[in-house]
């Protein structure tokens, strides 16, 4: 399993919720380099305020987008052919993870469990959270504030582990 390296590969459904969260700047302020695919990018065209951000990020060498050739691309289509779950957008940055050994950010539930299957470390928008404060890009009140309104937005994230956290920071 990797160690925590100093880049982490980030799935659309981060870029939404730390959009969503409104804590772009904050993502981008972590210690590690953020990273992602141009599937990526291309599957955020909706809500295209998302992609539009990304892009600046990118522009000021903040994001790194990993492009695709032609073989590549084939490649990942027979990337794990029994595997009919994952898109090719899944397949993408799971590939580029274990290719830079390196940390995946998603909550996609499939992803994470193919990719842990194959030795990579994944994490999702909680363990961001953790970040944000263990960093101190955010304090624990704010965070807690920003937590429970992602929450409020996003029925999938782990309702009693966050729910733990916005207690456990409220109290500071």
């Amino acid at each position: 399993m990797v160690n925590d390296s100093a880049i982490a590969i980030c799935d659309a459904n981060i870029f939404i919720d730390i959009a969503f969260a409104d804590l772009m700047n904050e993502l981008f302020a972590l210690s590690f380099e953020i990273h992602t695919t141009d599937f990526v990018m291309h599957e955020l065209k909706k809500p295209e305020h998302i992609k539009k951000m990304l892009m600046e990020y990118e522009k000021g060498n903040l994001l790194t987008v990993k492009s695709f050739s032609a073989k590549e691309i084939s490649d990942l289509y027979y990337f794990h052919p029994d595997i009919s779950v994952l898109s090719i957008t899944d397949k993408s940055v799971w590939k580029y993870a274990k290719n830079m050994n390196s940390r995946l950010l998603t909550n996609d539930m499939a992803l994470r469990k193919y990719a842990e299957n194959d030795d990579i470390a994944v994490s999702g928008s909680l363990y961001i959270f953790d970040q944000f404060i263990e960093q101190g890009i955010i304090s624990a009140q704010p965070c807690a504030e920003k937590l429970e309104y992602l929450l409020s937005r996003n029925s999938r994230l782990p309702k009693d582990e966050c729910d733990k956290r916005i207690r456990l920071w409220k109290e500071f």
